[in-house]
């Protein structure tokens, strides 16, 4: 009999400045914007387990416990959209009536659950787990959802002779469905502070009708496995392939302009995606004074929207705003039969797959939104391997993502701009486009190769213009040197003279090399955008950090 009781909090505080020099494009009075992002998050849980045997070959182990998560949130953004004196950067410099933003959100969960497992002579293990939540989120009156799950393992060796060659074999199967609540405030319509009428104050409708009956999502996985050890225990692979479905998702959709709203708060929807992960270990050399391991895993999945919430055939799930000016969107749109991460954006004008010119040489956008690609990778591989001779230890991993595509607003910016090496060719003679010109009619068309030449800052200018989503595109794959350590164990004599049993020091770096299609980003890093990730895209990221460290290992 077991009692376990314990508390944790995750908080983080961030606070964040933006500044607009004059003369800037959108900002000609130049601006300052100041954020502050407050995080708070408890958990607290209580579990008693209990342990016995009913005979020689059966044995059990029950739980039961709860938790409570209490959460906040707290973000204010303070803007001054214009200043009196160039370069001053406070709020006191404001030309203009200052605009701030405020959220402020608190939530709590509350839960019971029971953990339940029976064995026989420990090579075939049942488990069935339950829990329920009672979220604050969610409709007074239905504010509870539970969780359940089993499993079933069967290690082959305890029950069937393996031969020589396996060393232990473990199939297991599960199956499970899960509930999701939906974040603070999304249940009853509330008036909103605007900037006041003159001395008088002024409050409006939100752009959003939202939803007293809302329920909560439900997702159900399949998941089918094996782990096998050969040659003594040498090598290992372990294989799983899963299947989850995602239903009555809590989503955002268009509202009828005459209801007074933009949007509408629904259930709906069925998303299923499939994967397989594989893993292989290997013990390559092992002698008395020198070990080689290593070890690759292999990641692939794939989510399919099956089905949409009634009365659309697409929707749209959010955007990125590459430039705020305007005209540059990324936008993130399921349909039927495509993939959660299509990103939609415009381009320039197609006709067999060529891009399309004006007869004076210069490219012809396109205002259509088309398909720029997907931003979850095909694959995703890493790959470690550690080396150990007498007290040293040397290793390092290397990570691999294939596939995915990256909108660029560094490719943008620095071709239109003139600040990227790429954009130097043409600048002596101009640049002739790569595509195809329509001399005959809209009716009649009659297509000839484009043998216009325009400056490189016309061409520039236009093919990589910021609303020209499709020419700023970049593989995201890369290669990446992720760590490499070295290490060096003290003899054990020293270490147990002040009372350790091992003690190691080492360097270690990380993110030493990265290989990649764009020299100008890490393909890794995501935009940040408010309080967002805006997934698929570069913003002008920052560089990614290759750091070197000293390490510090002990062992009681």
């Amino acid at each position: 009999l077991s009692l376990r009781l314990r508390s944790g909090i995750d908080y983080y505080k961030d606070q964040r400045q933006f500044r607009r020099a004059f003369s800037s494009k959108r900002w000609i009075n130049g601006a300052y914007r100041e954020d502050d992002i407050i995080f708070k998050e408890i958990n607290t849980d209580l579990l008693l387990s209990y342990t016995d045997k009913i005979n020689r070959n059966w044995g059990y182990t029950i739980s039961g416990g709860g938790n409570r998560m209490d959460q906040s949130i707290e973000n204010k953004a303070t803007q001054a959209g214009q200043l009196s004196v160039p370069g001053i950067y406070n709020f006191e410099n404001s030309k203009i009536p200052l605009e701030i933003v405020q959220y402020n959100a608190e939530k709590r969960i509350n839960s019971l659950y029971g953990i339940g497992q029976i064995n026989y002579q420990r090579g075939l293990y049942l488990d069935l787990t339950y829990r329920n939540d009672w979220s604050s989120t969610l409709p007074a009156g239905d504010q509870s959802f539970g969780y359940y799950s089993g499993s079933l393992s069967y290690v082959i060796g305890r029950f069937h002779k393996l031969p020589g060659w396996l060393s232990y074999a473990k199939a297991r199967l599960s199956a499970a469905s899960l509930g999701n609540d939906t974040r603070a405030y999304q249940l009853e319509n509330t008036l909103r502070f605007n900037r006041n009428y003159g001395s008088s104050p002024l409050v409006t409708n939100n752009s959003t009708l939202l939803n007293s009956g809302l329920k909560p999502e439900r997702l159900v996985t399949y998941e089918a496995g094996a782990e096998l050890w050969f040659l003594k225990n040498r090598i290992m692979l372990d294989v799983a392939v899963y299947q989850n479905t995602n239903s009555d998702q809590i989503v955002r959709l268009p509202a009828s302009a005459a209801s007074g709203y933009q949007e509408r708060v629904v259930n709906g929807g069925v998303v299923r995606s499939r994967g397989l992960e594989l893993m292989l270990q290997a013990t390559i050399v092992e002698k008395a004074n020198f070990r080689w391991t290593s070890s690759a895993n292999f990641t692939r999945s794939k989510a399919t929207v099956e089905e949409l919430p009634t009365g659309i055939d697409q929707y749209v799930i959010g955007y990125s705003q590459i430039y705020s000016g305007g005209g540059n969107q990324v936008f993130y749109i399921v349909k039927e039969g495509g993939q959660v991460g299509d990103m939609y954006g415009t381009g320039i004008k197609q006709h067999n797959g060529r891009d399309v010119y004006d007869v004076n040489g210069i490219p012809v956008r396109d205002g259509e939104l088309r398909l720029l690609g997907n931003y979850n990778p095909d694959f995703i591989v890493g790959f470690n391997n550690q080396f150990k001779y007498k007290n040293i230890s040397f290793g390092f991993v290397i990570d691999w993502r294939q596939g995915g595509t990256i909108v660029s607003r560094t490719k943008s910016l620095g071709l239109s701009s003139g600040v990227l090496e790429e954009s130097l060719e043409g600048r002596e003679g101009g640049i002739v486009g790569d595509g195809v010109v329509n001399t005959g009619t809209s009716d009649n068309p009659v297509w000839v190769e484009n043998t216009t030449a325009i400056s490189a800052v016309d061409y520039y200018n236009q093919y990589n213009n910021r609303g020209n989503e499709a020419t700023q595109l970049y593989d995201a794959s890369y290669v990446k040197l992720r760590q490499v350590s070295l290490y060096y164990a003290l003899p054990t004599k020293w270490a147990k003279s002040i009372g350790f049993q091992r003690i190691s020091v080492g360097v270690i770096g990380s993110n030493l090399l990265l290989f990649t299609e764009n020299p100008h980003f890490d393909p890794e890093l995501s935009a940040m955008q408010g309080r967002n990730f805006a997934y698929g895209v570069d913003d002008m990221s920052m560089p990614s950090a290759r750091s070197w460290g000293f390490s510090l290992k002990t062992q009681f």
